[in-house]
């Protein structure tokens, strides 16, 4: 038959009539389900499909219905907390990814579900300023390349306020402040690369007339303090010398002190503590410390540098300190030199206790008892007309005893612990035994009860060690060690309301001992031995001479306890060899400190010939004619002298290639008749 027949048009039809039935059913389902509940149901399924914005529609719909039901709201809180942070989750992964634009739309997405969201607002303030700083970095980097490198600064600070952590802008100007980072750490020096050394014959010269002349021959400009005085008298004699430490010779005999200015510049001043305070550049140097206490520093640096103007950071454990540069790199030093890991040993200890037991028992056993018994209904009346069947005599027995046991027990600790340098550490292999004290309370006169007042404490039992450890430079570990085996007993009731005790048997050792680096050291001698024997016989036979073990039994116990400890310390990490330019230091004189070795190094093979001078004092012989008309040939006629007096480079006197030189004249000459010597460039 075809499949189109009357079957066919018969299943049609209750096919039909099944789904009418089906879709009123559900309407009046719908018809009578709570209020919202439809629209629930459809923000969830929603929901589902990600369509995040049309099913929290939805639900927010589904409460409006049904204001009055909690779960309702419940559903559209939960539901939106939930789609919130998988969104942010998703804005934070595409930024760093750097996907600005999908990240925008998932933080305005957010807005849009929750106007109030700090995080999208923040989010789109953060976008909109990366976006803004990407034009400023790109403006910098142009100006960068063009070589304004002060325009591409001021374009970086704009950035680096607002995000002092910008890796890209910090990248940038590294690469600007690059060229001048040594300077800019170590600050100005003469340039003495290419200047000649200098040769110098002066004999009570002036000192602005000497100093002229070194600016002549090197061409360094030379400021003088106005209160430098004009009357300095100088004997200088030096040989194929460089101009820093020509310099240098001058400032130390004079009691002048220096600041360079520049690479061709230098200011002399008098070294008097208000012109250090005008003149002398102050650094400030963070310390940040890995190993050394901050308070250790401080103290370390204020005891031996004097210095004044420091701050300890306890919460990064670093330190900060204000001044010279020469102090700065002295305290450099004795940092690194206190900012060292701390030592620390791995200790294999191996604990063993070995207890043997022996117990032997020899002998005859005979019945301790004799039990006698009448037939029932039998007195002692009736018991002489009885015959001796009659009379039952019962528990007679003997037994022959002969048994010997063997016993021994290993314990067995073997820790492995990692202690530093001079700290304390502490193994327990056991447990903590509780016992418990009760105290009563009388009760009151005129009524009450008795209070008890109970307590409990605990007692370690077990294998406890103790160790200290002091690690040497040379590898050797020097250890305080304290080690303890102990057990508990029976419980012990005092029958004082609930008052349990303990008894404990403890073993201890406490030494201190001086190990190689892995070598192994055993302690043992620990021993306790006990032998107990009791005999069981009848009395009388068994005292009997060689008979008497034919009456009785003898029990040997013997028992040995042993205690043994072997100990192997291995160094981790131990001090390290210290350098020796922190070991020991230069730091200037008690007045002036600096950092380096007080030596003068001749630039051109020779050296310093011989040098005095009157220092600040003022000197009876009269200034030679032709100083004051070298050292003012600078000012113009009828100028008013400057606070400071310049010295330029000028032409030199006489050619470099032919020096001019004049052996020292006898000190019986007079003063006023020196002339001085002009000093030229080797």
């Amino acid at each position: 038959m075809s499949d189109f027949g009357p079957n066919f048009l018969l299943n049609s039809n209750y096919r039909s009539r099944l789904q009418t039935l089906s879709a009123v059913s559900l309407l009046l389902l719908l018809v009578g389900c709570a209020p919202g509940e439809l629209a629930r149901q459809e923000g969830l399924t929603l929901l589902s499909d990600a369509k995040y914005e049309e099913g929290l529609g939805k639900l927010a719909e589904a409460v409006q219905q049904g204001p009055g039901n909690a779960q309702l709201r419940k559903d559209y809180l939960s539901q939106r907390g939930l789609i919130i942070n998988r969104l942010l989750t998703d804005a934070i992964e595409q930024r760093r990814a750097n996907h600005a634009d999908a990240a925008r739309s998932l933080y305005r997405r957010v807005a849009g579900l929750d106007p109030n969201n700090d995080a999208a607002r923040q989010g789109l303030q953060e976008l909109d300023a990366v976006e803004r700083h990407g034009r400023v970095l790109d403006e910098a980097e142009a100006l960068m390349m063009k070589g304004d490198a002060a325009g591409a600064r001021a374009l970086l600070n704009v950035v680096l306020v607002e995000n002092p952590a910008h890796p890209r802008a910090a990248k940038i100007r590294y690469q600007i402040e690059e060229p001048t980072l040594r300077e800019n750490i170590a600050g100005p020096t003469l340039n003495i690369k290419g200047r000649k050394p200098l040769t110098l014959q002066f004999r009570d010269a002036n000192l602005k007339m000497v100093l002229e002349a070194i600016s002549r021959a090197t061409g360094v400009n030379v400021l003088l303090d106005k209160d430098v005085r004009n009357d300095i008298k100088v004997t200088i004699f030096v040989k194929d010398t460089s101009v820093e430490e020509t310099l240098e010779l001058l400032l130390i005999q004079n009691q002048l002190e220096k600041r360079v200015l520049g690479e061709n510049t230098v200011l002399i001043y008098p070294a008097t503590a208000a012109k250090s305070k005008d003149y002398q550049d102050l650094k400030i140097r963070r310390f940040a410390l890995g190993n050394a206490d901050s308070k250790q520093v401080q103290t370390m640096l204020k005891t031996i540098l004097k210095v004044k103007d420091i701050f300890v950071d306890e919460k990064t454990n670093a330190v900060m300190m204000r001044d010279t540069p020469d102090v700065v790199r002295l305290a450099e030093k004795l940092v690194a030199s206190m900012d060292q890991a701390e030592p620390e040993v791995m200790l294999e200890i191996d604990v063993m206790q070995v207890d043997r037991t022996r117990m032997m028992t020899l002998g005859i056993d005979w019945t301790k008892s004799l039990t006698l018994s009448l037939p029932a209904g039998m007195t002692l009346l009736d018991f002489k007309n009885r015959t001796r069947a009659d009379v039952k005599m019962t528990g007679l027995s003997v037994t022959g005893t002969a048994s010997k046991t063997d016993g021994d027990l290993n314990d067995l600790s073997t820790p492995r612990i990692r202690v530093r340098n001079k700290e304390k550490a502490k193994i327990l292999v056991g447990t903590r035994n509780p016992v418990v004290s009760s105290a009563a309370t009388p009760a009151p006169v005129g009524g009450g009860s008795t209070v008890f007042n109970t307590s409990v404490t605990y007692i370690e039992t077990g294998i406890k060690v103790e160790v200290e450890p002091n690690i040497h430079p040379n590898g050797e570990v020097a250890i305080k060690l304290n080690l303890e085996v102990s057990s508990a007993g029976a419980q012990i009731d005092t029958g004082n309301s609930g008052t349990v005790v303990f008894p404990v048997n403890t073993n201890n050792v406490t030494t201190l001992l001086q190990l190689k680096d892995g070598e192994t050291q055993i302690l043992g001698g620990l021993l306790q031995q006990r032998s107990d024997q009791s005999q069981t016989k009848i009395p009388g036979a068994g005292d009997l001479p060689l008979l008497g073990r034919l009456f009785g039994s003898t029990t040997d116990t013997w028992n040995k306890t042993e205690l043994l400890l072997a100990i192997t310390p291995h160094v981790i990490r131990n001090v390290s060899s210290e350098e020796a330019d922190l070991a020991e230091l230069w730091s200037g004189t008690d007045t002036r400190l600096r950092f380096g070795a007080p030596n003068l190094k001749a630039s051109g093979g020779g050296g310093v010939m011989g040098m005095t001078g009157s220092g600040a004092s003022t000197s009876s012989t009269p200034a030679s004619s032709t100083a004051p008309a070298a050292a003012n040939a600078s000012a113009p006629a009828g100028s008013t002298p400057s606070p400071r007096f310049p010295i330029g480079p000028r032409p030199p006197l006489v050619p470099a290639t032919t020096p001019t030189t004049a052996p020292p004249q006898d000190d019986a000459t007079p003063a006023s008749a020196v002339t001085p010597v002009q000093g030229t460039s080797q």
